[in-house]
């Protein structure tokens, strides 16, 4: 005999069949696929009742959501280019800095255009860009209730791309000791350092932080013209007798489980120590430390509501969680001013315009809206169960045609 012949015998050792290993399955109900299964017949009887329950429970939903969402009500202004009624460029502002730039009749974005030119020349007085000042009035036909919620809405502005979504360092923003000050992320190059020290919070989402900021003044009923604005208006915008803008706030306008668990839960970036071997982000005018204090350089952000010091401010934490689409809006501010409902009547808008879209083809929009039980407005939920609710009722009533001549030609 053969070596090929002897070894293949002696597979498995002694050779004996009860050595070798058998891979079929085991001689029971559930591996040989005899278990009692229930197999239904799909009948007219056992079909149109499910059709039937499915429109008249998925109509009525559908209705009651088109009535909340319908009862929501919102005001929305465009300030893309609204007119400039003043300029300055130092934080905070001074009366002697403050520029009337109203008779020139310039809108914010045509300002920023002339400061990017000459910046661009070298003839720039300073690197900073002047915060432009605008006005604007808009109306509210109808007494909004008590919870109130601003936004700020952008257009043709692409936070869902790739590179930008993944430029962040979710660890640094941990704000842990053993690691703040170490070499960031490479997703966030190419703002991750300044020259040997890393930025923190670092990444393009963090760099791009939205620091438009808005007030809101009532002038009273619809037709009254507000007020002047003066250059000492824009010091304090709060203050009773100036500008004496409605307040808001900034607290709980972000998640609480990136407040407690994902942005600095050890509140270590309010202390300036802290974050001593870091540089702020390149676009920031205020230092990490003092977003959200009295102390920020942009103090009108503190003076509109801002809440949270640090990585743990809730702007920052908002403006974080990027958009889905290239449009969207945000959350800026609750209004609370003692629980007062806003009445009808004339209101004025008051923006510190400090972020150009416009060279990307974006728009901006400043929204008060209110909220029902089902949220924001929202007609795509409503309609869609209304209209699966409706096709569900029209193919019951095509399949019980055809039924009924099956069972009339039996």
């Amino acid at each position: 005999m053969s070596d090929g012949v002897r070894n293949r015998n002696n597979i498995g050792g002694s050779g004996s069949k009860s050595s070798i290993r058998s891979k079929k399955p085991d001689n029971s109900a559930f591996k040989q696929q005899r278990l009692p299964a229930w197999q239904p017949v799909l009948t007219a009887k056992s079909v149109l009742p499910i059709f039937f329950i499915v429109g008249i429970i998925f109509i009525p939903i559908g209705s009651l959501i088109l009535v909340a969402s319908n009862g929501v009500q919102e005001v929305e202004q465009m300030y893309t280019d609204c007119q400039a009624q003043f300029t300055f460029t130092t934080h905070p502002p001074t009366l002697a800095d403050i520029t009337d730039v109203s008779a020139d009749e310039k809108s914010c974005k045509t300002i920023y255009d002339e400061w990017i030119d000459t910046f661009s020349s070298g003839t720039a007085p300073n690197g900073n860009p002047p915060t432009c000042i605008c006005k604007q009035n808009f109306e509210i036909a109808e007494t909004m209730n008590t919870p109130i919620f601003a936004y700020y809405r952008l257009t043709n502005y692409y936070q869902n791309h790739r590179r930008y979504v993944k430029s962040r360092d979710d660890t640094q923003l941990l704000a842990e000791k053993s690691y703040i000050s170490t070499e960031a992320d490479g997703d966030c190059s190419p703002y991750d350092k300044i020259g040997e020290r890393p930025i923190a919070p670092c990444g393009a989402i963090a760099n791009s932080l939205f620091n438009d900021t808005f007030f809101i003044r009532r002038c009273g009923d619809a037709g009254v013209e507000c007020t002047a604005l003066q250059p000492d208006n824009i010091i304090d915008p709060t203050d009773a007798n100036g500008f004496n803008a409605i307040k808001m706030t900034g607290e709980d306008i972000a998640w609480k489980t990136d407040k407690s668990q994902k942005f600095d839960p050890n509140k270590e970036t309010g202390n300036e120590t802290f974050l001593s071997g870091t540089e702020r982000p390149l676009n920031w005018r205020t230092d990490v430390h003092k977003l959200g204090t009295a102390d920020d350089d942009l103090t009108y952000r503190h003076l509109s509501g801002s809440s949270g010091v640090g990585f743990r401010n809730e702007d920052f934490i908002v403006w974080m969680r990027t958009a889905a689409f290239p449009t969207f809006r945000k959350l800026y501010r609750k209004i609370q001013d003692n629980g007062a409902d806003l009445q009808p009547g004339n209101y004025e808008l008051l923006t510190y315009y400090n972020y150009p879209v416009h060279r990307f083809g974006g728009g901006k929009f400043f929204v008060l809206a209110t909220t029902s039980w089902i949220g924001g407005k929202n007609l795509f939920l409503g309609w869609t169960y209304a209209i699966v609710g409706g096709i569900c009722l029209i193919v019951m009533l095509f399949l019980l045609c055809i039924s009924r001549r099956n069972h009339n030609r039996d």
